[in-house]
């Protein structure tokens, strides 16, 4: 997994050994050279794909994720969250889907995880003290009728 933050260009062959690029939609923008235009994803995503990389992430904050590769495309909504600070929205979301990717691959059910993690983080303040257990984003997904088929 590779998340370009802030975004830079990334070479052809590193580019070939990303499993999975995680990026948001204005870095996504700026690595495939394609501007953002809220309905553009899939050009975006197909861009990087034949550039190398097998499965393109696109998280869009509070609208949630939007996820390609060559077997399918899965976008999902963002959680309806009270945010307060942002700032550790994005390594949240990477540091779950990568928890994931390691039981099993990446598919909707790892998206949700990740996007349920980032969406309690964004409700609490500072970088490392909202980044949730385990156990609140297992809850909250309960709670959401995210069920999970995988066990930590």
């Amino acid at each position: 997994m590779f998340n370009p933050a802030p975004a830079c260009l990334i070479d052809e062959e590193l580019m070939k050994a990303i499993d999975i690029l995680v990026v948001n939609e204005l870095e996504a923008s700026f690595i495939s050279g394609i501007e953002y235009t809220d309905n553009n994803l899939e050009k975006i995503a197909e861009t990087l794909l034949k550039a190398g990389t097998s499965n393109v992430v696109i998280t869009l904050g509070s609208q949630g994720v939007y996820m390609k590769n060559v077997k399918e495309t899965i976008q999902l909504s963002g959680c309806k969250v009270n945010a307060i600070d942002t700032i550790a929205a994005g390594d949240t979301f990477c540091g779950a889907l990568a928890v994931v990717c390691a039981k099993k691959e990446i598919d909707q059910e790892a998206l949700n995880f990740a996007n349920t993690a980032a969406a309690i983080a964004v409700t609490r303040s500072g970088a490392q003290p909202s980044i949730p257990t385990l156990d609140e984003v297992k809850h909250f997904m309960l709670e959401k009728e995210l069920a999970l088929s995988f066990n930590f």
